[in-house]
């Protein structure tokens, strides 16, 4: 059997795997370095090759907003008097649903303005909330990291 003329400098161990059928594609032995007799041992690679896996960027999720410290609640969840103790730009809390949010960071966030958040300020804002947003995904998702917790 003859073989082609690059074949002649491959050791006998690959041409035999090469004959079989059972050479790994070349990019393949690019990205594991393997031992051989034919190489010193101190030109051999001695640190491993990274895997595609080891490289890849993951996605990260964007944060959840955290509220502000705030006075805890009681057992049964916080009060209305509590709520209205917080109506202005500097801490704003809301109802919506019968739950208390702290929407303080939110304020000056808001896509629609500021001024539709300072009017739910210290209040139950659960119908403004509603007749804006229904039951939309994401306004509901940003308006739960800002809860505090139950209305009592």
């Amino acid at each position: 059997m003859t073989f082609p003329r690059f074949a002649m400098s491959l050791s006998l161990r690959f041409r035999a795997l090469v004959l079989a059928g059972l050479a790994l594609p070349l990019t393949a032995c690019a990205t594991a370095p393997v031992a051989s007799p034919d190489l010193p041992a101190t030109t051999q690679a001695s640190t491993p090759v990274p895997s595609p896996s080891d490289t890849t960027v993951s996605a990260t999720p964007t944060p959840t907003p955290t509220p502000t410290a705030t006075p805890t609640a009681s057992a049964q969840g916080y009060t209305m008097a509590q709520v209205r103790k917080h109506a202005n730009a500097a801490s704003c809390w809301t109802v919506v649903s019968g739950n208390v949010y702290d929407l303080t960071k939110w304020v000056n966030r808001h896509p629609g303005g500021r001024a539709r958040i300072l009017g739910l300020c210290g209040k139950d804002g659960t119908a403004a909330f509603r007749a804006e947003h229904g039951h939309e995904t994401r306004p509901n998702q940003i308006l739960a990291g800002y809860e505090l917790g139950p209305l009592a």
